[in-house]
C-alpha cells in the first residue's frame, strides 16, 4: 500500500473512534425534549405608522400607543416612544408613561413620512401603536383607523382597487439603516395584474416609497396585494380612498390579512345600511372550493344559495353579503379545500349617495391579551366590541383605560368586566368611555373556546355614517425561544 493510501486510512480509523466516543459521551438535556419551545417576553419592539396624506390634505393624523400590563415578564424597567422619522433616525416626539398608560401624539403634515413607535423591556411586550383620523367632509371624508405595523418581509392586503375614483396607495417604509428591495404583485378579478412597476422597488435607509394601484396597474374595482421583500425588511400599509364624481364615497385603512389558511375567519362585518361583500383571493395554481357560515347576534346559519362558493386560483372572487347580513353585525367562517386569504369590503350609505369605507380581514383567534386604541363615545358616537365563537363558548376580559394626555398622562384606572359568548354565536358589547379617546385591552378568559374579535367605531351623520373597523389581533408579548442542548459530535460548543 502506497504511503498517502496508508495515511487516509489511519486518518478515516482516527475520525470514527473519535466520533463514536463523542456519540457515546455526548451530554443529554436534562428535562427538555428536541425540539420543545420555551416563551420568553418581548424585549425590543417597534411598529410605523406612514402619513397617508398627500399634497393638499389638511387632516389630522392622530398616532396612538400603549403597552398593556403583562404579568410575569420579569424585565427591568423599559422605554417607548413615538416619534418621526426622519432622514438620520427617529425623533422622539412623545414617552410612553408606563404599562397601561396611553399615549397619543397629533403628527403635523409634511413633518416625517412615518411616525415610528418603539418599546423595549417592560414596554415592549404588547406595545401596540395605531393611527387614526376623522374628515367630515371633502373628498377624504370619513372615519379611519389603522394598526401601525412591525417590521416584516411578507404581507397581504384584501381591498382597494385601481378604477377611475378610486386611490389606493402602497406605503412601504424602512426604518432600517441599510435600503430594502420589494416587490409588489397586485391581483384583480381578471387575474393577477401587469405591474411591472411593482418589481425591484427600492425603498432607501430611513425612508419610504408609495405606489397608486391606478398607476401600476388600471382597471380593476377588486384587488388583493401582496408584498414581498426581497431585500432587508421594512413596514407595509395600505390606504384606500373613493369618489363617484364629486361624491366622496368613502376612506379607511386596509389591514394586513393572516396568511393564507383554509379556515380563515372574517369578523368585523358592520351593523348598519349598505354594501357587505366578502373578497377572496387563492394564490395557489388549483381552484379552490369554499364552504361558507355566517354568525350574527341572532343566529348561526349557512347563507342559502350561497352555501359553496367557487374561486378561480389567482383571481379576486366577490361574494355580495348585502341581503344576507340584512343590516346585522357578523362574522363568516370558511373551509376550503385550498389556501386562500379572505377579507370584508363594506360600505355604510344613504340616499345621498354619499357614503364611507371599511375593511376587516381573517384574523386567528384570540390566544392572549390584545389592545384597541382610538376608542370614542358622546353624542351620536359608538364604539362596539364584536365576539364570535364559532365553535364552543368563550369569554373574555375587557379592560378600559382613559384616553389619558397629548403627553403620554397616565389616564384613569380601568374598569374591567367579563364578558361570556355562547358557542356557535356574536355578542356585542359596547365600549364605554366618553369623547376622549380611550383604549381597552381584550384578554381570553381561562379554558375559553376559540374567539374572535373586531371593533366597530360608527357617527351618525345627515349624509351617512362614518365608520371605522379593526379585526384584532393578539398583541406580541412573548415568542417561543427552542431549547438547545450542548452536542460534542459536531465539534461545537
Amino acid at each position: 500500500m502506497s504511503r498517502p493510501v496508508t495515511t487516509l486510512a489511519a486518518v478515516l480509523a482516527v475520525l470514527v473512534l473519535t466520533t463514536g466516543a463523542a456519540w457515546l459521551t455526548r451530554p443529554q438535556p436534562h428535562g427538555h425534549r428536541d425540539g420543545v419551545a420555551s416563551r420568553v417576553p418581548v424585549t425590543q419592539a417597534s411598529a410605523l405608522c406612514p402619513d397617508p396624506r398627500t399634497p393638499g390634505d389638511d387632516f389630522g393624523v392622530d398616532v396612538q400607543a400603549l403597552t398593556p400590563r403583562v404579568r410575569g415578564t420579569g424585565l427591568s424597567r423599559g422605554t417607548a416612544t413615538i416619534g418621526a422619522l426622519t432622514k438620520d433616525g427617529t425623533h422622539t416626539l412623545q414617552r410612553v408613561a408606563g404599562p397601561g398608560q396611553p399615549a397619543s401624539v397629533t403628527m403635523k403634515a409634511g413633518d416625517a413620512p412615518a411616525a415610528a413607535v418603539e418599546g423595549s423591556h417592560s414596554l415592549a411586550p404588547g406595545l401596540t401603536a395605531e393611527e387614526h383620523s376623522r374628515v367630515p367632509g371633502g373628498d377624504q371624508r370619513g372615519l379611519s383607523s389603522g394598526v401601525c405595523a412591525p417590521p416584516g418581509t411578507d404581507f397581504w392586503f384584501v381591498g382597494g382597487g385601481s378604477q377611475v375614483g378610486q386611490r389606493t396607495s402602497v406605503l412601504l417604509t424602512n426604518a432600517d439603516v441599510a435600503p430594502a428591495q420589494v416587490d409588489v404583485t397586485v391581483y384583480g378579478e381578471h387575474g393577477q395584474l401587469d405591474a411591472p412597476a411593482g418589481h425591484g422597488v427600492v425603498v432607501p435607509a430611513h425612508g419610504q416609497k408609495s405606489l397608486r394601484l391606478d398607476a401600476l396597474s388600471p382597471g380593476s374595482a377588486a384587488t388583493v396585494v401582496h408584498v414581498q421583500v426581497q431585500t432587508g425588511r421594512l413596514s407595509a400599509a395600505v390606504h384606500d380612498s373613493e369618489v363617484d364624481g364629486l361624491t366622496p364615497r368613502g376612506t379607511d385603512w386596509v389591514p394586513v390579512a393572516a396568511e393564507p389558511g383554509r379556515h380563515p375567519t372574517v369578523t368585523g362585518f358592520v351593523a348598519g345600511k349598505g354594501t357587505r361583500s366578502l373578497r377572496l383571493l387563492v394564490p395557489g395554481a388549483t381552484d379552490a372550493v369554499v364552504h361558507l357560515r355566517v354568525i350574527t347576534p341572532d343566529r348561526s346559519f349557512v347563507p342559502a344559495g350561497k352555501e359553496v362558493v367557487e374561486a378561480r386560483s389567482g383571481h379576486v372572487t366577490t361574494v355580495d353579503l348585502s341581503h344576507v347580513l340584512d343590516g346585522q353585525a357578523g362574522t363568516v367562517e370558511l373551509s376550503s379545500d385550498q389556501p386562500l386569504v379572505a377579507g370584508a369590503d363594506m360600505r355604510s350609505g344613504g340616499r345621498s349617495g354619499v357614503s364611507d369605507a371599511a375593511f376587516a380581514t381573517a384574523v386567528p383567534a384570540l390566544s392572549g391579551p390584545t389592545a384597541v386604541l382610538g376608542n370614542r363615545g358622546g353624542k351620536g358616537v359608538t364604539s362596539t366590541l364584536c365576539l364570535t365563537a364559532p365553535d364552543d363558548s368563550g369569554s373574555v376580559t375587557v379592560a378600559t383605560f382613559g384616553g389619558g394626555t397629548k403627553g403620554g398622562g397616565a389616564g384613569s384606572q380601568p374598569s374591567t368586566r367579563t364578558v361570556k359568548v355562547p358557542a356557535k354565536s356574536m355578542v356585542t358589547v359596547p365600549l364605554k368611555g366618553g369623547s376622549t379617546p380611550f383604549a381597552a385591552v381584550v384578554s381570553p378568559g381561562h379554558g375559553s373556546g376559540p374567539v374572535y374579535a373586531a371593533r366597530t367605531v360608527t357617527e351618525d351623520d345627515a349624509d351617512a355614517p362614518l365608520v371605522t373597523v379593526q379585526s384584532l389581533r393578539t398583541s406580541r408579548t412573548f415568542v417561543a425561544v427552542p431549547d438547545v442542548a450542548a452536542d460534542v459530535a459536531t465539534g461545537l460548543r
